[in-house]
């Protein structure tokens, strides 16, 4: 018995984030209002957080008079994801373009170019990041160099493009090139200067290709065409970059938006006991932002519960749970006015409304089950009595039809069978279930 409780807690489980978000508190029936489903602490990704993320999607979208913010966008708002830890690819990375350095010195080209081609694939993630510059810088210089020692001239003009583009005329160390590359570089920067336009909102600390610029809006002079990667960071935001292909025949502009960095605190929020009232209010910031009239954040709770929250953020930021989803009754308390701490719980109808509910689908399927074969019996009957008359194409096309009905009424007699053996299953569970301990 005890193997059942699992999938019947997951049935209360769904039952419960639906009445929850169904019996949420609002406006008026006649005004639309938009929510917002926010995953705080979970990775919505990976069962069973998967399962009760989708059905709190269906359950908002299935409210009549409330519209969901698209998931793409609440996302952005208050994603909890955590920035991937680029440490150990980094030291890797700075051991290969050292090994490729050496080689290079020592005439080895080919060597030179493996080692190299392994640590661009690691750095292609840090292309333009602050941190990863002075990498960048030597992956960059090594191409150019490699290039210039196979005498491959398209790829070095690629290669010298893109320093170009990256650092301008900073020479690489002393020794990687020769002087006849730095004089290329210095001509190839001085050709060719563009423009680009960064605005964001919020306005905050602009950087280009991990340099800092100054503070949007700006737009920045004398940057070498190619493509290059703007950041901006601003107090109580999560950075944001984007990238721009600048040329000179034209302005280049990029706009960014800037997500709160409330996400960072829900990724650790309480599983019970009230929301602290600076996160309640950087919550309803973001929101005004959606824009979401009501906020549903489900978070993670003790003893792998998961809690759901409902934040009304068209009032004073009153929020109303947490409430537990793991029964229908726990979802019940984020009826208005109602708190998941309430001591007085209505009593719960426990599973036999499911028994008698499945009881009755499987006499009505065994009934009609029954009613199928005696027609499939009646449908034979021209076999017997016009058996002279009948040609033997007319004879096959009847009784295929009394296997048809015959199948199709085995079918429903069986599926009847099973509903009335799967209520008195429950019926039992519940018996047991609701006797004293």
């Amino acid at each position: 018995m005890t193997r059942h409780g699992p999938h019947i807690r997951s049935g209360l489980r769904t039952l419960g984030v639906w009445a929850a978000v169904w019996l949420a508190p609002g406006s008026a029936p006649s005004q639309a209002q938009t929510a917002a489903v926010v995953v705080a602490g979970l990775d919505a990704d990976k069962a069973p957080a998967k399962a009760l993320v989708q059905d709190t999607l269906k359950a908002a979208g299935a409210r009549p008079g409330l519209k969901l913010l698209p998931q793409a966008r609440a996302d952005f708002l208050f994603s909890t994801k955590p920035a991937p830890d680029r440490g150990a690819a980094r030291a890797r990375a700075e051991a290969l373009l050292k090994r490729a350095q050496e080689h290079l010195q020592g005439f080895q080209v080919a060597e030179a170019k493996d080692a190299l081609a392994e640590a661009t694939k690691l750095l292609q993630p840090d292309l333009g990041i602050e941190g990863a510059r002075p990498f960048n810088q030597l992956k960059l210089a090594l191409a150019v160099a490699v290039a210039h020692a196979q005498r491959d001239q398209s790829t070095l003009a690629s290669a010298l493009s893109q320093y170009a583009a990256r650092f301008g005329t900073a020479a690489p160390e002393p020794g990687l090139w020769p002087p006849e590359l730095k004089r290329r570089l210095d001509t190839l920067v001085a050709r060719a200067q563009t423009k680009l336009q960064i605005s964001s909102t919020p306005p905050g600390e602009a950087f280009v290709d991990g340099l800092k610029v100054g503070m949007t809006p700006l737009t920045v002079d004398k940057l070498p065409p190619g493509r290059h990667r703007i950041e901006v960071r601003a107090a109580e935001h999560l950075p944001a970059f984007a990238w721009a292909t600048t040329k000179t025949t034209r302005l280049a502009r990029a706009e960014l938006e800037l997500a709160p960095a409330v996400a960072h605190r829900l990724a650790v929020l309480p599983a019970q006991g009230e929301l602290p009232q600076d996160l309640r209010e950087a919550l309803m910031q973001a929101a005004l932002r959606g824009p979401a009239d009501l906020l549903i954040l489900v978070g993670p709770a003790a003893e792998d519960r998961v809690s759901v929250r409902i934040l009304d953020t068209t009032g004073p930021g009153r929020v109303h749970g947490p409430t537990l989803a793991d029964t229908a009754q726990a979802a019940l308390d984020l009826a208005w006015g109602a708190w998941a701490e309430s001591k007085v719980r209505a009593p719960t109808a426990g599973l036999r409304p499911w028994a008698y509910g499945a009881a009755g689908l499987g006499v009505a399927a065994a009934s009609v089950g029954v009613g199928l074969r005696l027609w499939a019996k009646d449908t034979q009957a021209p076999l017997q009595s016009q058996r002279g008359a009948l040609t033997q194409s007319n004879a096959y096309a009847i009784q295929d039809r009394a296997e048809q009905r015959a199948l199709m009424g085995t079918v429903l007699l069986a599926t009847g069978a099973a509903l009335v053996t799967g209520a008195a299953g429950l019926f039992t569970w519940d018996l047991l279930s609701s006797e004293p301990q």
